[in-house]
């Protein structure tokens, strides 16, 4: 499920890459990765996790420049090439069908046509597109235009894109791409499940710092999304509001949850999962077909308490995945000791480096 959303001006896409820094800039905190490639392995050779600065989801290019400086400099990187990864309020992704043409003829489509097949006239919007498997029309004596495919469009204002962009060039490093949030979890899902993927229907839960966003995908399609106004932030809060305590103690108790406060963090957290569950009772009565694993990433995710209050709220295995499955493990002794704890939170920036090398 690779796609990531063509810088403009820049046309990279064919080009071959062998290392990628990919960032997860989060309104909390920010997540890097760097991945290699060699003779078709990935290896996985450095992360860092850091706060965010404030008001930094405005992509002012000079705070994307200094954070970005900030990272390669933790990281010891120089001219990387370097993606982003942005959330679900600055991109749309919506699965439709178009004609069966090359990718750059698609795009072109859907700039011209965006309220036709997106039905929202998005102006000053770049986007890319990922073809999935074709379907012929069954009709006899078809004429090409009438065989179509499906295609996941994904967009995202030019604006903001642009800024990413300049604050990449501005912090010495290459600009490779920008990929939405909701992909490079799927990205990293399928890397890691490989073909399985395909033949089952499980749901993705990004757990984020002020919301959370849950994607079904049916056999490796997302077919249907939602962003929940949950995050990790609303189940710190109401843990100190309810035991009275601080906030930093309450982050200890979302990952390692005494026996006191254990109904507490239930309480606090099935509300989240009640929404999620709506979302896959409703997919399941649309599509009549069973979600059967939930997979979760994020900082929540970290939380053995929370995923199994998910667990029992959503009927169904819920747990978080390493990104790092399959590829070989190159990281600095001190990044190696923290690299389990910090597994869930590098999801995305993992799935934004796989949807550009």
């Amino acid at each position: 499920m690779q796609m990531a959303i063509n810088l403009p001006f820049l046309k990279l896409k064919d080009r071959e890459r062998t290392r990628v820094l990919a960032v997860d800039i989060g309104k909390f905190s920010t997540k890097a990765v760097y991945i290699t490639l060699a003779n078709g392995r990935y290896t996985f050779a450095g992360f860092t996790i850091v706060q965010s600065p404030d008001n930094i989801l405005a992509f002012n290019p000079e705070t994307v420049a200094s954070l970005l400086k900030n990272i390669a400099n933790i990281l010891k990187l120089e001219n990387a090439p370097t993606a982003v990864s942005i959330g679900p309020a600055f991109t749309i992704i919506k699965t439709v069908e178009m004609p069966l043409l090359p990718v750059v003829e698609l795009r072109k489509i859907i700039k011209n046509n965006p309220k036709v097949y997106l039905q929202q006239d998005l102006t000053d919007y770049v986007f890319d597109c990922h073809c999935l498997p074709p379907q012929v029309s069954s009709q006899q004596g078809s004429s090409p235009t009438t065989i179509k495919q499906r295609v996941i469009v994904g967009g995202a204002p030019t604006s903001v894109v642009n800024n990413i962009a300049s604050g990449i060039r501005a912090a010495g490093l290459q600009a490779e791409g920008v990929v939405p949030g909701m992909i490079a979890p799927i990205n990293s899902l399928e890397h890691t499940l490989g073909e399985n993927l395909s033949r089952e229907v499980v749901a993705v839960v990004d757990l984020g710092y002020e919301t959370s966003l849950i994607c079904v995908l049916d056999h490796g399609e997302p077919v249907l999304s939602r962003i929940v106004p949950v995050g990790g932030k609303h189940i710190t809060e109401e843990l100190t509001k309810v035991l009275k305590i601080e906030y930093t103690e309450a982050e200890e108790i979302k990952t390692s949850t005494p026996e006191a406060a254990l109904i507490t963090l239930e309480q606090v957290v099935r509300p989240l999962g009640r929404e999620l569950r709506a979302l896959v009772d409703f997919f399941e009565h649309q599509y009549d077909r069973q979600v059967t694993r939930v997979f979760a990433c994020g900082g929540s995710a970290s939380s053995p308490p929370i995923l199994q209050i998910l667990e029992s709220e959503l009927f169904v295995e819920c747990k978080t995945w390493n990104p790092a499955t399959g590829m070989d493990i190159a990281l600095p002794p001190e990044q190696l000791a923290r690299f389990e704890s910090a597994m869930p939170q590098l999801i995305t920036a993992t799935g934004c480096a796989l949807a550009v090398l």
